[in-house]
């Protein structure tokens, strides 16, 4: 074991039916996932289900995880696709990087 602990709070990013994105905070994305596709979620989510998990990060703290949703959300389209896309190459904490430093 490398000594790292398991981060305790992620961003997430669910694509919607409508093609539409949308990105969220949880302590919990797989139960997030599952109360989203259960009308339990956003309310920006309920109109659009299904949903689909595109990417998670993980942080060490809820400062953190807020602070990547809100500096992802400020992003255009565009730009979140190519961060999207990088992150399917390595890992949506990698693809962050250079718009969280």
């Amino acid at each position: 074991m490398d000594g790292e602990e398991e981060p305790a709070h992620f961003m997430y990013v669910l694509e919607c039916v409508d093609g539409s994105l949308y990105t969220g905070y949880a302590v919990d994305v797989r139960r997030r996932l599952e109360a989203h596709n259960a009308g339990r979620g956003a309310k920006y989510t309920r109109a659009r289900r299904p949903v689909k998990l595109l990417a998670y990060a993980g942080f060490a703290t809820k400062h953190d995880a807020m602070s990547a949703e809100y500096r992802f959300k400020q992003l255009s389209r565009d730009e979140k696709d190519a961060l999207l896309a990088a992150a399917s190459r390595t890992s949506l904490e990698e693809a962050l990087a250079p718009i969280l430093a």
